[in-house]
């Protein structure tokens, strides 16, 4: 794990990853692709990266996960990429958004397994967090369809969590699958504040990957980890 003094070395440090590693792919000759989470706890990662010189205009932007809201909902990770992310220089990116018209995320699998498919892959970078439940994606303890979604070859799976205080009232989600997460060239899990450590101590302990699902991708070799306690 790697230990940063305050916010700003920690979204530093992060998003001069990120870059490295898209700039390794977009050297290579090819386009590449970045994953990304919603929530606040990447906003300062967002406000840095979106500023960087790179060809964005060969860089596909994809979500790690949504809630089944519009896109236009206050709760959409893709209007909170939209109006963080690709902003400045990163608004050339192509982003992709993960809600269809469908009715529930289970209805829209397919058509999304479509769209998923014309993404670069392996993903070059995935940029995860992780709920104090031990839940990273929308990877919930114990939902419907986690066993699928834990081991199912589909870059993206459907998920009905139980209702919690971390998830509200929004339990419909898409996310990635864990396959296409742990396949990644680089994972990385940016956590933030004390209580955050304290879980990721409890899931490097001995336990059943859905009780916390995160268990999955630790001690990955492709896993980094970036944690502050401000």
């Amino acid at each position: 794990m790697i230990i940063c003094d305050t916010v700003e070395d920690w979204a530093g440090r992060i998003c001069k990853s990120i870059t490295n590693r898209l700039g390794t792919a977009l050297k290579a000759g090819r386009r590449a692709s970045l994953l990304v989470s919603g929530g606040s706890t990447p906003a300062p990662i967002y406000a840095k990266l979106g500023r960087q010189n790179l060809d964005w205009e060969n860089i596909d932007i994809a979500l790690v996960d949504e809630r089944w809201v519009e896109p236009d909902h206050p709760a959409s990770n893709a209007r909170l990429i939209k109006n963080t992310l690709c902003q400045g220089p990163a608004s050339l990116a192509n982003f992709t958004g993960m809600k269809t018209q469908h009715a529930s995320p289970q209805l829209g699998l397919e058509p999304l397994k479509v769209r998923d498919d014309a993404l670069p892959y392996p993903f070059d970078v995935v940029l995860l967090g992780m709920g104090n439940d031990g839940h990273t994606a929308s990877l919930f303890p114990q939902a419907h369809g986690l066993g699928k979604a834990m081991n199912c070859p589909n870059k993206v799976a459907a998920i009905t969590a139980k209702k919690s205080d971390v998830t509200g009232t929004h339990t419909q989600r898409m996310t990635l699958s864990a396959p296409a997460i742990a396949s990644a060239h680089c994972v990385i899990l940016a956590l933030k504040g004390a209580q955050k450590r304290a879980t990721l101590k409890t899931a490097q302990s001995t336990g059943d990957i859905h009780d916390m699902p995160i268990r999955a991708f630790l001690g990955q070799d492709n896993l980094k980890i970036y944690w502050t306690a401000a």
